[in-house]
């Protein structure tokens, strides 16, 4: 940097030490905000698995009550054909 060819001493280290600084405070605020995003997206995630597990539930439940129709159809039609079964002698 040309600019700070002229500087000595003091000045030098005071520009240093200024620039230092200002690096650091800046990987700071870059580090906040990117953990503040992070954490957003983990709750937006924990968001959405939660709502997927409502759904496979509410699916686990629906598909029970279609075993239990599908059962009960199931003994309709055997007692349908024991009918006809007997109809028939």
């Amino acid at each position: 940097m040309e600019c700070t060819n002229t500087l000595s001493g003091d000045t030098w280290t005071t520009f240093s030490v200024l620039l230092s600084h200002s690096q650091q405070s800046c990987y700071f605020l870059r580090q906040e905000v990117w953990q503040e995003r992070t954490q957003e997206l983990v709750e937006g995630l924990e968001e959405s698995a939660g709502r997927v597990w409502e759904g496979l539930k509410e699916n686990v439940e629906i598909s029970k009550e279609g075993r239990d129709v599908a059962k009960e159809n199931l003994r309709n039609i055997q007692q349908v054909l024991s009918y006809q079964s007997v109809l028939h002698q």
